[in-house]
């Protein structure tokens, strides 16, 4: 990291509105809540919207149930891995101890 303030006239102060920015944590209200609702909620509306269709319809037989329900559990496994990287990038949630 370089200093540029001292090196222009007037200064630029990057360096130093940069590290009082990321000193803060991130609001929940501002900042984690809204990135919650846009990306984890879309896909568990998702994910309960076809829950019938997958799981729930008889005239399917099982070898073409293979795919939807794999594409399902997929969309588990993201919608829960979204979550955990959400709330890490927020510093609400910790993945291991450092």
């Amino acid at each position: 990291m370089e200093e540029l303030s001292g090196s222009i006239p007037g200064g630029v102060g990057w360096e130093s509105w940069l590290r009082r920015r990321q000193s803060r944590d991130p609001y929940f209200l501002g900042s984690t809540l809204p990135r919650l609702l846009t990306f984890v909620a879309t896909s568990v509306l998702a994910l309960c919207w076809t829950l019938g269709y997958v799981f729930g319809r008889d005239d399917i037989g099982t070898w073409p149930r293979i795919g939807p329900v794999t594409a399902w559990i997929l969309g588990i496994a993201a919608t829960v891995f979204s979550t955990m990287l959400l709330l890490q990038m927020a510093r609400r949630a910790t993945l291991r101890d450092r």
